[in-house]
């Protein structure tokens, strides 16, 4: 993985080209924010926020939750989001008017000051995420060269680039940022309480970073709870505080969902049952399944409107969506018991005893950088929606790749090739993802995905698979060679 051992003392010519290249990249950075937001836009669910925020002020939390009419799918925090966006807009000249030069903003003027004010917000997420890259990679990866460096911020610019127009229009980069920063405490000497915060906010926010979980607890445990001992030795020690700080993590979370409860009631949990309900989303993993059935086993089928989007509907479609929470769930689990085993492999080769009184998450930074990317994949690829935001998670997360070289390399170049292979899909018509509108005996309903689409579906499903395999295969291939992380001296 990364490089092990004492710093190399750095000329002065080589601490000065670091320098300049970090602020080269800060201003690349706003340069491509600032080409995003005055030309690259197509909304996305920036309507939908707008909905949520307008009725949020107008009549209040429990006014939205309680419409008869209003499903919400986001959690309270996100709608907070909203809410505090609209009523800054409100405040705001007439936004419509930059329509006539930048045609992003060629919107009623209700719409127009709600969006500026949120990709405003948007922008400097992204930015203050990209300053923390940076700080993290000069923390955690201070040995590597300044063509290392450069690629990897190179990497954050490039997913900009591809997913230029889905960046400020959703608000996942605020999750990306968060899981960023989640792991930047849990690898800090700052108590783990803070690092516990704060996936309890994302979970309030936007419910996936739940998976982060068992990760952020692990990585809050003592390093020598590890160190002696047989397998059962182990667990014996490692169960009850584990338990007792995931239940930590979900009395933060309840304490930041009390206040809506107590504002609107049980129906601000609605977003819970919103995806539970969900069918085989036209740009799923299983709609490429679907897809290849359809055209190579003759299986019948068709696309039905359905939250928003459209879901793909089939013999075999209820069998998958009901086997999809298990799917997940089942491997989610099997990420963090590798992560589990590989640490203890860690702690077991660490030659530094010293260093085993400090938490996991800051020994095995490293370990838990790499299984938080392999969770999030996990999560992408088995879930029965795969909506273009998911990616966004990734993005602060993909110049964190811990390899050297080419395997780096590889890895990046794999998540920069879904991100681009997710636009390509998001830019495609529902006509093309679903199937042309026809009206039968039961109403409106669409022929099925189009040859095109489903290449591109089964493309990008290959691609995640391979990454999955191959972060993986890493993974299990650096435990065997009984590979310990840079010792924390050297940092």
């Amino acid at each position: 993985m990364i490089k092990c051992g004492a710093p190399r003392p750095k000329s002065t010519f080589a601490r000065f080209f670091r320098g300049k290249s970090a602020v080269g990249f800060c201003v690349l950075v706003l340069l491509i924010e600032i080409w995003i937001f005055l030309f690259k836009s197509k909304d996305s669910d920036l309507n939908l926020y707008q909905v949520y925020g307008h009725a949020s002020r107008v009549s209040s939390l429990s006014g939205l939750y309680n419409h008869p009419d209003t499903t919400v799918e986001y959690p309270p925090l996100a709608i907070s989001l909203a809410l505090m966006t609209d009523a800054i807009a409100q405040h705001l000249p007439d936004c419509s008017r930059l329509g006539r030069f930048f045609s992003p903003y060629n919107r009623a003027p209700d719409i127009a000051n709600f969006k500026l004010v949120f990709r405003l917000e948007m922008a400097l997420v992204t930015f203050l995420t990209f300053l923390l890259v940076i700080r993290y990679l000069k923390t955690w990866m201070p040995l590597e060269a300044s063509s290392e460096r450069f690629e990897r911020l190179l990497t954050f610019v490039l997913s900009l680039l591809i997913l230029n127009e889905f960046i400020f229009d959703k608000l996942d980069i605020l999750v990306g940022a968060l899981l960023l920063l989640f792991l930047v405490l849990m690898s800090s000497r700052i108590r783990y309480i803070w690092s516990f915060a704060i996936l309890a906010f994302g979970i309030a926010f936007k419910f996936v970073p739940i998976i982060a979980v068992p990760l952020g607890v692990l990585g809050s445990l003592p390093s020598n709870l590890l160190a002696n001992g047989g397998r059962i030795a182990v667990w014996m020690r490692v169960l009850p505080i584990a338990i007792r700080r995931g239940l930590l993590v979900a009395a933060l979370t309840v304490i930041l969902f009390v206040p809506f409860l107590l504002i609107a009631g049980p129906k601000c949990l609605a977003f819970l049952t919103y995806h539970k309900n969900r069918g085989i989303q036209c740009e799923s993993s299983y709609a490429g399944l679907l897809g290849i059935l359809k055209y190579l086993g003759g299986l019948k089928v068709t696309g039905v409107p359905s939250y928003g989007s459209c879901d793909l509907q089939s013999s075999l479609s209820p069998l998958l969506a009901s086997l999809s929470p298990g799917i997940a769930g089942t491997l989610l689990v099997g990420v963090t018991l590798l992560l589990f085993v590989k640490i203890r492999s860690v702690v077991s080769n660490q030659s530094d005893r010293s260093m085993l009184s400090t938490s996991l998450g800051r020994l095995c930074h490293a370990d838990f950088s790499l299984h938080l990317i392999l969770l999030l994949l996990v999560f992408i690829f088995s879930n029965k929606v795969f909506s273009t935001q998911y990616v966004l998670w990734l993005v602060p997360l993909a110049p964190l790749v811990p390899f050297e070289g080419r395997s780096r390399r590889l890895a990046q170049a794999g998540l920069l090739f879904l991100f681009y292979l997710t636009t390509l899909i998001a830019r495609c018509s529902l006509p093309e993802l679903a199937g042309k509108p026809q009206f039968g005996s039961q109403g409106l309903y669409m022929a099925g995905p189009a040859p095109f689409a489903v290449v591109l579906i089964v493309g990008r499903t290959i691609v995640l698979a391979g990454l999955i395999g191959w972060i993986t295969f890493s993974i299990v291939r650096w435990r065997q060679k009984g590979h310990a992380l840079p010792p924390l001296k050297s940092v």
